[in-house]
């Protein structure tokens, strides 16, 4: 199903792969009111938020060209 999904979204399994192996950004652990935590990786094509207790992929979207621009100039000023 998830893998469904992220053809309807437009995520290729490389982009996936680039974004959990070689992230722009790695967010903070969220806690959510039902106490499910949940982490998200951004990378060039794609966001993949996961469990970070079962490490299980929970949901894919394509990376925004305005977030990916951004993060990417972050890093480059950072390396600057």
């Amino acid at each position: 199903m998830l893998y469904r999904r992220s053809i309807e979204r437009g995520v290729s399994r490389e982009a996936i792969l680039d974004a959990l192996e070689t992230p722009l950004k790695i967010e903070e652990i969220r806690i959510d009111h039902l106490e499910r935590s949940s982490q998200r990786f951004i990378g060039k094509k794609a966001e993949v938020v996961i469990n970070p207790d079962t490490q299980q992929i929970i949901s894919v979207n394509p990376t925004s060209t305005k977030k990916f621009e951004k993060l990417n100039n972050e890093l480059l000023n950072v390396e600057n």
